[in-house]
């Protein structure tokens, strides 16, 4: 199994809801028709990104969204992320300040049996409850013996809000969304909101908040996140709110 078909089985199990519930259980449905050694090579590359994204920054900001994060919520927190896909869970590594895009109130950044499909999957193809430890070949294995933490937690507000400016604003104080502006031309900016997001042409955001502003719309952080250039995966905060989804 190659790191694509690894991300495809996930964008392929994933439910139009993105519901994390009805995920897991598509998952472990398709990893069960695999052989034996493909549902091995497939926890082999889901432990290899589960390492990778322990990083004190990622733990920072999670703690951050939550209101807290320990040990045990935030393996359910990353498990989670690799599960929203390779877009998602590369940008999030890029910056974790996008996790802001993704922060609206049906979000829960968290879901525990993710961390399990694969041993259940095993257990149904198997019938044996326990994996034995693969490396594929080719492969190094991964190392014995606790993953070390990445990088340093940001400690204070103020720094906090230094690094993350955006995610800070966010969750602290969302900008309003004036209902006027999703009335403007018979509903356009909402139209092409809709059909950003759907088609992922992130490129033209900055026509979005050419439209906003001309509707009204004077909120520098909403419009300087659209021309910004910044880097989205499958949504954008400004789109969010707009789709009322805050």
């Amino acid at each position: 199994m190659t790191h694509d078909e690894f991300w495809r089985l996930i964008e392929k199990a994933r439910p139009r809801s993105n519901d994390p519930e009805r995920h897991c259980d598509a998952m472990t449905d398709l990893l069960a028709k695999l052989e034996p050694t493909e549902i091995l090579h497939f926890e082999y590359i889901f432990t290899g990104l589960f390492r990778k994204a322990y990083r004190a920054d990622l733990w920072t900001v999670i703690t951050e969204i939550d209101g807290g994060c320990g040990d045990d919520s935030f393996m359910d927190f990353r498990s989670w992320l690799i599960m929203q896909g390779e877009d998602v869970f590369e940008t999030v590594l890029a910056s974790p300040d996008y996790l802001a895009e993704i922060t609206t109130r049906d979000c829960i950044m968290s879901y525990e049996p993710f961390n399990s499909m694969t041993g259940y999957a095993y257990e149904r193809r198997t019938g044996s409850e326990d994996m034995p430890d693969y490396t594929p070949p080719g492969e190094r294995p991964h190392p014995d013996g606790p993953v070390k933490l990445k990088g340093r937690f940001i400690q204070t507000p103020r720094a906090f809000q230094r690094r993350w400016p955006v995610l800070w604003q966010l969750l602290t104080e969302r900008p309003k969304i004036d209902r006027a502006w999703l009335k403007w031309r018979d509903g356009l900016i909402r139209t092409m909101a809709r059909g950003i997001e759907k088609e992922r042409r992130w490129s033209e955001l900055p026509v979005l908040a050419d439209a906003l502003e001309e509707a009204g719309c004077a909120d520098r952080l909403i419009l300087d996140h659209l021309r910004a250039g910044t880097r989205h995966a499958r949504t954008c905060w400004v789109i969010n709110g707009l789709k009322g989804r805050w």
